[in-house]
């Protein structure tokens, strides 16, 4: 016995020698609460008083712990404890056996069939539980022996093993299926002869269970996946395999540069359906699938993802992709967007359109770079995208340090990219909403399939308009974490929030414009530059250049041929633009048109201020001419080597020049000068006559 308590049907119940007065009855260490005839007259009165009938010696009746008064549970808690509180003697002795679980994951029926996954928890329990089993016996047997006692124990180990469900159910949520009878001696003597098989049920009668050994794994794995230029299937594989046993065919590893030996004792014949379930076991089909299959989304599939969490501040990451919105304009025909979403503030913040993919992702970083120029931002630290768009552009502007400091592509990956799951969110919840929504047909939701309306189609402007308007309702959405921002819209946060850093961070136009801009021929003349049919100064981060930095730019570039590269902005006027010599070295920027109110009266504070820098800029250019001049002394040159020829001219040295006034002729007389033209020579002024 172990104390007065004993789990029976799943309950608590208490020996009645533990509670009985009566000196012929009574344990030692009874607590003496009532007669045995007390015992009868409650067990009669009260059917749930008795938990279990007494049959015998060593198996005495067990009254119900909760159908005793609170006063004799309080005796019995105080010299015995909580009965949920007694250790249970297969307890100390339980643990999960890893070993038993491994075995069953790799156990095959002669079907072909692995263990379900609910038998693989059901007999690695049951190992375990003999596993303690074994220890208890073999302890309270060596007890037994040292107190000269009976070992005839097998009894109470029954009732150990059954009581212990209740310990099972409570701690872990599981119990085993071990017998409650005298089979269960035979079953731990058959588990300690053979070991993990025979918890299996039939395992006698299923004497040709299939448990493949490492190397046949192996085999298969290389037949599967290790054949240059071929990708058999498993009924292939398995062909090959058994062509293989028959010494019909030699497999040569080409690692280890030796055969495989099909007499080794480890190659066993078995079925196709075995070589099937093996190769669709994860850690068989991980690799094999990784080194077969051209597309990388099936492998990545099953590869863990990165947990992370979404940036606090906007500006911090932006992630772009294309897509298709989900309308047609014709059967089967779509347009493509190219969007960007803010991470931090999930504000979609750069889109653009086409009726394909071509040149809409070139276009899409210049109207980026537009729309932040014109939200008044630094563009995002961080860009993530897709690599099979963005590839030619990673050693132009799209290398860390030049567009964005930071620049991550993804090759294929779409978990990878954040703004994925924010393109299904926008289509189900901003785009369904329209009539003509394109729903994929085999969506798991059948509130994503498609009804039996009739296919609405728009023309392509539509279907632009219709994807604005999408965005500028989920831009004006309450941001999803209203605890991290509240009361504010997506688009308040990315205007509001942006990070404090990305102020050491302005936009890298000499890293832009060479890829992303137009350019234009043209000089350097005074001072100014002409483009778009505007004379504009030169300077540097906006501010017009004066002093020795005008002077250092004019020395370079002035009268000169310059090369401008420029970015337009969505009215068609110069964003920004650099000037380059020919041969691309940059010289300086170009400034936008600087002019104030001819007249004096109308000038505003902001005219004066122009005034002033025109006034500077010119006079950069006066002060430097005037000191240049300064620093020029007159010189007479004498030359002492005259020009020879054969032609000369004898008075050259002998002519004399007559120093005598000048004679005054008469004037002229029109009248007289008539009287010599004869009257009938007139001007004839008509056409024919001029011939």
């Amino acid at each position: 016995m172990n104390g007065p308590y004993e789990i029976y049907d799943n309950e608590y119940g208490v020996r009645i020698s533990y509670l009985l007065t009566d000196d012929d009855r009574r344990h030692t260490h009874s607590v003496g609460l009532f007669s045995y005839d007390v015992y009868l007259k409650r067990a009669y009165r009260k059917k749930d008083f008795r938990l279990k009938q007494g049959r015998g010696y060593g198996n005495e009746a067990l009254v119900r712990f909760n159908a005793l008064t609170n006063e004799e549970q309080q005796v019995l808690v105080q010299k015995w404890g909580s009965p949920k509180q007694t250790a249970h003697p297969l307890q100390a002795h339980y643990e999960l056996d890893g070993a038993a679980r491994a075995h069953y994951d790799r156990y095959v029926f002669d079907d072909g069939q692995f263990i379900k996954e609910e038998q693989k928890l059901r007999y690695t329990v049951n190992a375990s539980v003999l596993n303690a089993l074994a220890k208890v016996k073999a302890k309270r047997l060596t007890e037994r022996k040292k107190k000269h006692g009976s070992t005839r124990i097998w009894d109470t180990l029954i009732k150990d093993v059954h009581t212990f469900n209740e310990v099972l159910r409570e701690k872990y949520g599981y119990v085993h299926s071990l017998p409650n009878s005298d089979k269960l001696r035979h079953k731990l003597n058959d588990y300690l002869k053979n070991g993990y098989d025979t918890l299996i049920p039939g395992y006698h009668k299923n004497s040709n269970a299939q448990l493949a050994t490492p190397l046949m794994i192996e085999l298969w794995t290389n037949i599967y996946a290790g054949q240059k230029g071929k990708k058999p299937n498993y009924t292939e594989v398995w062909a090959t395999y058994n062509r293989f046993l028959q010494g019909q065919l030699d497999i040569i590893n080409n690692a280890t540069k030796t055969p495989y030996d099909y007499n080794h004792p480890d190659f066993k014949v078995v079925s196709d359906k075995t070589v099937y379930r093996y190769q669709t076991m994860w850690e068989v089909n991980i690799g094999a699938t990784s080194k077969r299959e051209g597309n990388d989304q099936v492998f990545k599939k099953m590869v863990p993802h990165h947990q992370r969490y979404r940036p606090m501040f906007a500006g911090t990451l932006i992630s772009v992709d294309d897509r298709q919105p989900k309308f047609e304009y014709a059967p089967g025909k779509r347009i493509w967007a190219y969007m960007g979403i803010d991470v931090g503030s999930t504000a979609f913040t750069t889109w653009v359109f086409g009726a394909s993919k071509k040149g809409i992702i070139t276009e899409f970083y210049k109207e980026m770079c537009r729309a932040y120029e014109r939200y008044g931002k630094h563009l995002p630290y961080e860009m993530e995208g897709e690599r099979s768009l963005n590839s030619s552009f990673e050693t132009t502007f799209l290398q860390n340090g030049a567009m964005f400091q930071r620049v991550r592509i993804e090759a294929n990956n779409a978990r990878g990219k954040v703004i994925e799951r924010y393109f299904r969110d926008f289509a189900l919840m901003m785009e369904r909403q329209v009539p003509g929504f394109k729903a994929r047909p085999f969506a798991r939701t059948d509130a994503h399939r498609p009804g039996r309306e009739k296919q609405i189609y728009y023309t392509q402007q539509e279907i632009v308009q219709i994807v604005l308007r999408a965005i500028k309702d989920w831009n004006n959405m309450p941001h999803p974490n209203q605890e991290l921002h509240p009361a504010m819209t997506r688009w308040d946060v990315f205007n509001k929030k942006q990070h404090p850093e990305l102020e050491k961070y302005p936009t890298n136009w000499a890293g832009l414009l060479p890829h992303l801009g137009k350019v234009v021929e043209t000089s350097m003349e005074a001072g100014y530059i002409r483009l778009q049919h505007k004379q504009r100064k030169v300077g540097f981060d906006g501010k017009v250049a004066i002093g020795t930095d005008l002077i250092n730019i004019m020395r370079q570039i002035e009268g000169k041929k310059v090369l401008v590269r420029w970015l337009d902005d969505a009215k068609g006027n110069v964003l920004k633009a650099l000037v380059y010599t020919p041969d691309n070295k940059l010289v300086c920027e170009l400034i936008n048109e600087t002019a104030y109110n001819h007249g004096a009266l109308e000038r505003t504070a902001a005219d004066d201020e122009v005034l002033i820098i025109n006034s500077a800029y010119q006079n950069t250019v006066t002060a430097f001419y005037k000191t240049a001049a300064k620093r020029i002394d007159s010189v007479t040159i004498i030359d002492n080597e005259p020009l020879t020829g054969s032609f000369d001219i004898p008075e050259l040295q002998t002519y004399h020049f007559e120093d005598t006034e000048a004679e005054e002729l008469p004037l002229f007389d029109e009248e007289e000068q008539m009287a010599f033209v004869p009257a009938n020579n007139t001007l004839k002024t008509d056409f024919i006559s001029r011939f």
